[in-house]
């Protein structure tokens, strides 16, 4: 995928945390290339987001227009339709012989009975176009992350035997399980090993998924966060 980094964080926020804590601490890492590393991460997840909000933002606009679509095809006749019928059952519930002209103006009557319905088969044909491009929209956003029970449901189900291969140890692996079927986490298209993008749009390969205690967050099995960086979290430096 083009332009695809691997995180050291799973989130913009633990990567500041880890920053702020290099800068205050660690002056012996802080070189050039770590701190812009680490600036690059968020930048990177910056953009993730950003793709992922401008997909939000077209189905946002496209939505819109079907609702366009839906408000103008209209209400239907049926109230005419129901008057018509009442009409006609008002006549034959009255026992009389119909002369000529009662059958020609009960024939007519039947035919707009007839009129009012196709109308209405029209209307529905064309809603249900629509809301049929609502759902193909949906299903566009939604890509595949399970997002209402049942595609939860049918996502979790054999998630750890058909990922068994890539999972990370545990305790690591219920953690990212957990993301995973949440739908916090999703797999990436990737021809090699699965990787996993956060929804805070950090990217980490599967297979090397820790979930850190130290810093409640997800890193590489390669990066051993520091427990203090939590301590920068919001804390304004004085000048």
């Amino acid at each position: 995928m083009a332009g695809l980094r691997e995180t050291r964080f799973s989130d913009v926020c633990g990567t500041v945390d880890e920053l702020k804590r290099m800068l205050n601490e660690g002056p012996e890492a802080r070189t050039p290339e770590v701190l812009v590393g680490f600036v690059q991460d968020c930048i990177h997840m910056l953009e993730r987001m950003e793709l992922r909000l401008g997909e939000f933002q077209r189905f946002r606009d496209e939505a819109a227009g079907l609702v366009e679509r839906m408000q103008m095809i209209g209400d239907s006749r049926r109230s005419d339709g129901i008057q018509f019928a009442g009409a006609m059952m008002r006549r034959f519930t009255e026992g009389r012989a119909l002369s000529a002209e009662e059958v020609a103006g009960l024939s007519e009557q039947a035919e707009e009975v007839r009129s009012v319905a196709g109308e209405m088969e029209q209307l529905l044909r064309r809603s249900k176009e629509v809301a049929m491009e609502v759902g193909r929209l949906y299903r566009e956003v939604e890509g595949g992350r399970g997002w209402d029970r049942e595609g939860r449901e049918a996502e979790a189900a054999g998630m750890e035997e058909r990922l068994a291969a890539w999972l990370p140890p545990s305790p690591h692996r219920e953690q990212i399980l957990d993301y995973l079927k949440k739908g916090r986490a999703h797999l990436l298209p990737a021809e090699g090993p699965p990787l996993v993008q956060f929804e805070d749009g950090g990217v980490i390969a599967l297979s090397a998924v820790r979930y850190s205690e130290a810093v409640s967050n997800f890193v590489p099995a390669s990066f051993d966060p520091s427990p203090r960086a939590q301590l920068y979290r919001g804390r304004k430096q004085k000048h």
